[in-house]
């Protein structure tokens, strides 16, 4: 094992370098919610699937450098991550795939699928019995 000097910046690097997209993910008794940021990035861009417990995202991004190809211009710096990301996560089989919506706003892609009535956390009510039943007293016989 190796011990390495925490750098803010080091994830950030390391999912552009595996081509891994970035993501956050939360859950609620009613759904699942996953966000990615993909700015610059078109919807016909984006491909979700959800097979079999797996979420599977998949984006490209465009390279400004490609985009905007000119004769005039010479890059100094061309650090913006760009090409295909994808992110596989393992999420509950029980969700309803086909109500899931997916937007866009401001450049962030934020997924929401609903759970089924199966996966969806039930409560139990505990009532209280009111009639408490007679207990009769049986004698043992006499031993000899």
């Amino acid at each position: 094992m190796v011990l390495r000097r925490w750098d803010p910046f080091f994830n950030l690097f390391t999912f552009a370098e595996h081509k891994l997209l970035p993501i956050d993910a939360y859950e609620t008794s009613k759904e699942v919610v996953v966000m990615a940021h993909v700015p610059g990035v078109k919807p016909d861009a984006v491909k979700i699937t959800l097979s079999e417990g797996t979420l599977t995202i998949e984006v490209h991004v465009p390279s400004l450098a490609e985009e905007e190809e000119r004769e005039d211009r010479t890059w100094l710096y061309h650090e913006i991550a760009h090409g295909d990301f994808s992110r596989s996560i393992s999420v509950s089989p029980s969700l309803d795939a086909s109500k899931a919506e997916a937007s866009f706003d401001k450049g962030v892609l934020t997924l929401t699928i609903p759970k089924t009535a199966v996966a969806k956390p039930k409560q139990i009510k505990v009532k209280e019995v009111k009639e408490v039943k007679e207990v009769k007293e049986v004698k043992a016989p006499k031993q000899p």
